[in-house]
């Protein structure tokens, strides 16, 4: 039987005092390092919680967590999937550097992580921590090689509940909760916000009472399914017939996803008491954030396949230890990539090689914040039996937005011309109208008033994004020792590279 917790060593502040926040001149030795906590939540938009202007009480502890730690309001998944986003985090590479696909292509025969690429957890394990995930199964499972370096995995499509159960467990262990233990970084991550939305009724009737459409009957099934322990992860089960779907339907399926996400939210209390319980809570470093989030038809789609605001836009809380910058709120527009880095540097563990992400840690600490471009790319076409499905990138910078899909030839992956919308997100920040696009035949369209300046700036942040991709795989190339080559159709886009003197 586990023991209760007891306190850890205590730390005095003057031992804090250097520790990764670019402070220099204690003069005592490094103090432990802190145990840190990942938690993911599968395809929550940033919208969907409270502290990111949600009216509904979706998220009351979340919110309450927030309080007490960085809230970043502007983070971009680096893809709208979860395959290639987690794999994006977990190494601190873009998805052209590790090309990772989605869940759905692994029947393909597409490959997962490539071993040759270290993860989070190796990083942490090689450092001396103890690690450990407790994971809905999927990509974060065994089959997809996201996992290296977890000595703890438990991977089955179960809900937040057991999730948080089984994390507990684990945390309450004696190697864990002993005075010497060393320190742990731990993984939760839950499809519990991911379709199909059926939480339990009691979420359901707060947000929408009385409803009694179409999706009555699918829900029930799926929560039928899941009590007799088969796990459910499709959204076809919900969205079958969508054409058909009056607006009452589409009002109760948001209504069903924020129901969700205020289950997951009064799960994860009992994660955050069970944390506090180990008496080093202060300090702990915990992150909150999604992979990705959801599309509820702002641009004709349901799920999570494009690239628009509401796919990529996703929250993330950063409780660092002893309180630091407890409070702060960061409007400027970073990748979640950089959360790799960051977490890595709390740990004082060295970084990915071959990463273009940084660390949150030390803008936070100067307030100098760089505009730095946030890409998100798919990476499905890469693979021959995939070769129909386009090739997406977007690129975002200052107020603009660049959307960019291209076709595939069977012999050349992503080879089509650029079809590109470039939206002027101050203005119009749904991106609905773009200011300037540009067709399969080139043809340049302009909905700007001053049209001729929207075309130029098309153009310039077009050649950037595929001089920036060309960038990305030499990368790939130089990270696997040689082995890999420039994808077919580079040719166009090496000259665009030296020629923007990337080089």
């Amino acid at each position: 039987m586990a023991r209760p917790p007891r306190p850890r060593p205590a730390v005095s502040a003057a031992l804090v005092c250097g520790f990764a926040f670019g402070v220099s001149g204690c003069a005592e030795e490094r103090p432990r390092r802190p145990d840190i906590a990942l938690i993911i939540a599968d395809t929550l938009r940033a919208d969907a919680l409270g502290a990111w202007g949600n009216p509904r009480p979706t998220s009351p502890h979340l919110d309450r967590l927030a309080e007490g730690a960085v809230v970043f309001e502007r983070v971009l998944a680096a893809a709208p999937n979860t395959a290639t986003s987690h794999a994006t985090l977990f190494t601190g590479l873009d998805p052209w550097v590790h090309r990772v696909a989605n869940i759905t292509s692994l029947e393909h025969g597409t490959p997962g992580l490539d071993g040759r690429f270290s993860t989070l957890a190796e990083r942490f394990a090689a450092a001396g921590y103890q690690t450990a995930a407790f994971t809905d199964d999927g990509p974060l499972g065994r089959g997809w090689n996201l996992m290296q370096g977890f000595a703890t995995l438990d991977a089955k499509l179960e809900g937040v509940a057991k999730k948080v159960d089984r994390a507990l467990e684990w945390l309450r262990s004696d190697a864990v909760s002993a005075p010497d233990a060393a320190p742990f970084f731990i993984l939760l991550h839950t499809y519990q916000t991911h379709q199909p939305f059926a939480p339990p009724e009691v979420f359901v009737e707060r947000f929408d009472p009385g409803y009694d459409g179409v999706l009555r009957a699918r829900v029930a099934e799926v929560r039928a399914l899941r009590e007799r322990g088969q796990g459910v992860n499709d959204g076809l089960m919900l969205l079958a017939g969508l054409a058909s779907f009056t607006e009452r339907d589409h009002t109760h399926l948001r209504a069903l996803y924020d129901a969700e996400v205020a289950y997951l939210d009064a799960e994860l209390a009992r994660l955050w008491q069970g944390l506090v319980d180990l008496q080093n809570f202060d300090a702990m470093a915990i992150a909150f954030t999604s992979d990705h989030g959801e599309e509820f038809g702002e641009h004709g789609r349901w799920g999570h396949v494009q690239l628009h605001d509401e796919t990529l836009h996703v929250p993330l809380i950063l409780k660092l230890p002893h309180a630091a910058h407890a409070g702060r709120r960061v409007a400027q527009r970073v990748g979640l990539v950089d959360l790799h880095p960051t977490l890595l540097e709390l740990g004082d563990v060295a970084p990915a090689a071959g990463s273009r992400a940084i660390s949150l840690l030390g803008p936070l600490a100067t307030g100098n914040w760089a505009d730095r471009p946030v890409l998100a790319q798919t990476t499905e076409h890469l693979y021959a039996p995939l070769r129909s499905k386009p090739a997406l990138a977007s690129m975002r910078q200052g107020h603009f937005a660049l959307l960019v899909s291209r076709a595939s030839r069977a012999d050349a992956p992503g080879s089509g011309p650029p079809v590109a919308a470039l939206y002027d997100i101050q203005k119009d920040p749904g991106e609905h109208a773009p200011m300037a696009s540009r067709d399969a035949s080139g043809a340049v369209q302009t909905l700007d008033a001053d049209g001729s300046d929207a075309a130029a700036k098309l153009a310039t942040l077009l050649a950037r994004l595929q001089a920036d991709l060309v960038a990305l795989e030499r990368t790939h190339a130089d990270l696997l020792g040689g082995g890999a080559r420039m994808l077919p159709g580079s040719a166009e886009l090496e000259r665009l590279h030296g020629a923007l003197g990337y080089r």
